[in-house]
């Protein structure tokens, strides 16, 4: 199961399949360095989130929580843009590089305008999954180190 929702600071979120509702309580960006080439782009995103019982969770891309059964992922939902005649995605042929390769140019945008979404996923098979391996574990060590070894 998979639901997705996006996310502002202050407003709350209801989960469907928990019947649970949460407050954003914040979405703060941390951007690069404005010396670094990467100026204006999201370095990491941290959401808080706060339940009925004043319980924190504090998500980052690549660190999800896991929250009653549910993972809480962070995702990015950018604005897609139609791209008009004039705009160049990479230099004309007459332009030269010093190794002759093609040359790709990003438009200079700003990173700041794109939306969070939450993406909550409840997979009730996972603990059968890993029972499972488990058990198969525990077979095959079981056979491999008990097995009567042949020719001695």
């Amino acid at each position: 199961m998979w639901q997705t929702l996006p996310l502002v600071a202050g407003k709350p979120v209801t989960i469907d399949s928990m019947d649970a509702t949460y407050q954003v309580q914040d979405v703060a960006d941390r951007f690069f360095p404005d010396t670094s080439a990467m100026r204006d782009r999201i370095a990491q995103t941290t959401v808080t989130l706060v339940d009925a019982n004043r319980e924190i969770a504090r998500l980052q891309y690549t660190r999800p929580a896991c929250l009653n059964g549910h993972f809480f992922l962070l995702d990015k939902a950018g604005k897609k843009q139609k791209r008009t005649q004039t705009q160049r995605i990479m230099p004309s042929a007459t332009e030269e590089t010093c190794n002759k390769a093609p040359v790709y140019v990003e438009t200079d945008q700003s990173r700041k305008g794109k939306r969070q979404l939450l993406l909550v996923v409840k997979d009730p098979g996972l603990p059968v999954i890993i029972t499972g391996l488990t058990l198969i574990m525990v077979l095959m060590i079981g056979y491999l180190s008990l097995k009567p070894k042949v020719g001695h």
